[in-house]
């Protein structure tokens, strides 16, 4: 690995700086902080080449196209998710074209990934990496060159995303194109394996009970997490003699003295039509979104909402914009008419 880290050393360190070039940027230019997401992706990036790295010490050497890959891929990622943060935070750009940026973009990565599977050796660190093709080259070769169209086929449908109006259609056909990466490539794996198994040309590929236990309490444990940070959370709005607390769930709690809050209005479209904006630190999923955003209207604010309901309570507490509401309406309402009462507005 030291052999293979001083060779590529250059690009190492130039890669590395292109990863925070835009957070220094935010710095000096927009005095914004990018909430740590360069310092972690280039934590990730390190990692990644390291990890790729210790595995190649063992195997014939990658081609320079799919080295410059590895390098390449996780600035591209640092720099177009900064850049949008910027965007945003700075008011250059609307809310609503953001998710068709990020359509485009995953379809770019799909696109450019899928070009070079075809080119990938066999190794544990990138790409196709099931046991079948893992223990037989003819395997890994077939399953790479059937998954590399695959994968273009899926980028063309994310980045067709972009051009579709804002809404869960082009959502879901994004998601159900990146799962189509993942799992058509795998399934054609198993049948090569099996036709090929059949003829007699492989050896049964045999897989210990440790390793399927392993790998089904990990699946497990990633659908679970999934589902929890796609469902989970909750949060309800308690009121003290000289203040209230958001005490939510999934997220940390919101306090605000009623003397603080400058200025309390009612809107019944607060969040219609996607007009929430982008979340840039915080957590959200189908249920909740709780946390730090940023829209046209407001610029950056502070928000704890429940995603089915429109209408919010916008509050002015020591300058900072506060949005919260309840289950519905009609919760939302309780929780106006008492900041209301409890501040004497």
């Amino acid at each position: 690995m030291k052999k293979m880290l001083a060779e590529h050393k250059w690009k190492l360190l130039f890669s590395s700086a292109v990863i925070l070039l835009l957070q220094l940027a935010g710095l000096l230019l927009e005095e914004k902080f990018l909430y740590y997401l360069p310092l972690w992706m280039l934590a990730m990036h390190w990692l990644c080449l390291l990890i790729t790295f210790a595995d190649w010490r063992k195997r014939p050497p990658q081609g320079r196209k799919v080295v410059n890959l590895i390098f390449w891929i996780v600035p591209a990622m640092s720099l177009t998710v900064s850049a949008v943060m910027l965007l945003a935070k700075s008011g250059q750009v609307n809310e609503l074209l953001l998710p068709a940026g990020a359509y485009l973009f995953i379809g770019l990565l799909l696109l450019v990934i899928g070009n070079y599977l075809p080119k990938i050796r066999q190794n544990r660190t990138m790409g196709i990496k099931v046991k079948w093709a893992l223990e037989d080259e003819a395997n890994w070769n077939a399953t790479h060159r059937f998954g590399g169209k695959v994968w273009v086929v899926c980028g063309f449908a994310c980045m067709f995303c972009s051009l579709l109006p804002f809404g869960a259609v082009p959502a879901g056909i994004c998601v159900a194109a990146v799962v189509a990466a993942a799992v058509l490539p795998t399934i054609y794996s198993w049948r090569y394996y099996r036709r090929r198994l059949q003829a007699g040309e492989v050896a049964e590929s045999h897989v210990s009970r440790r390793a399927v236990f392993v790998t089904g309490i990990l699946t497990a444990a990633t659908v679970g997490f999934v589902v929890w940070v796609l469902l989970a959370g909750d949060m309800e709005v308690s009121y003290q003699e000289d203040g209230f607390t958001v005490e939510a769930s999934g997220w940390q709690d919101y306090e605000a003295k009623y003397a603080d809050i400058e200025a309390i209005a009612y809107e019944p479209d607060c969040l219609a039509d996607g007009q929430g904006g982008m979340r840039v630190y915080g957590f959200g999923g189908v249920k909740m979104s709780m946390g730090d955003f940023h829209n046209e209207r407001y610029g950056d604010y502070i928000r704890y909402t429940f995603n089915g309901c429109p209408a919010c309570v916008v509050l002015q507490v020591k300058g900072e914009t506060v949005v919260l509401n309840g289950q519905d309406e009609a919760a939302t309402e309780e929780i106006y008419r008492t900041l209301q009462e409890k501040c004497g507005q």
